[in-house]
């Protein structure tokens, strides 16, 4: 095996990309239920209802799960970094990543700040993937395996683009935040959670292409 280091972090990152889209199923699961049910009582006299501590439980499970996520694309990054200068930097956004997530999850209850946070999430989340394609993309070449050079470079102009659209999403969520109902700011975290969803998948078939070149090269 050329790359055997390469191979084990894919496995790690494949991994990584479940948490993660678990994790964004959980989110929509809980954006909707603020939205709906639990969004009148989530108070009972200014005590916390049950309705109000099972949301709270349902969303610190989902930012659990993410954060999971992180730390998996930490462990496999580590070694990846070894055999392509690329995966190092995605190693570095992706330790700023965990940390920025880590810091959301203090805010989780504080809109406005939690909003600014999942906004840097997405840009340093992006940076990692765009320099994980570009690290695959590099030892598939060498390997004499240019199809994979194109499929990561469709990818990469998807993800690019799914960013620019989170990016604005994320900038409405903050301005609709204290001038519009819970559920006009809903619809765009949920649009928000979906294309997360849709990089994941993006990144799970391309992972399990990679896989199957690393593990016979």
């Amino acid at each position: 095996m050329t790359y055997p280091n390469t191979y084990y972090s894919i496995k790690k990152l494949m991994a990584a990309q479940i948490f993660m889209l678990t994790g964004e199923i959980f989110t929509i699961l809980v954006t909707i239920l603020t939205a709906s049910v639990f969004n009148m009582h989530i108070t009972i006299d200014n005590a916390i209802s049950p309705a109000g501590l099972a949301l709270y439980g349902i969303t610190l499970l989902f930012l659990a799960v993410r954060i999971l996520g992180y730390i998996f694309y930490i462990i496999g990054l580590r070694k990846a970094n070894k055999d392509d200068a690329n995966f190092k930097i995605a190693f570095y956004s992706i330790i700023i990543t965990f940390i920025l997530a880590v810091v959301s999850v203090v805010f989780v209850f504080n809109k406005e700040v939690y909003s600014i946070g999942e906004l840097l999430v997405i840009l340093t989340i992006m940076l990692s993937q765009i320099y994980i394609l570009e690290g695959i993309r590099s030892l598939s070449k060498q390997l004499g395996h240019p199809e994979m050079d194109k499929t990561g470079a469709a990818i990469y102009a998807i993800i690019v683009t799914i960013f620019v659209i989170r990016t604005c999403v994320s900038i409405l969520i903050l301005i609709l935040i204290d001038n519009s109902s819970s559920v006009e700011t809903s619809i765009f975290e949920v649009i928000d959670s979906a294309l997360s969803i849709g990089e994941s998948v993006l990144f799970l078939f391309y992972f399990s292409k990679a896989l199957k070149i690393f593990s016979k090269e």
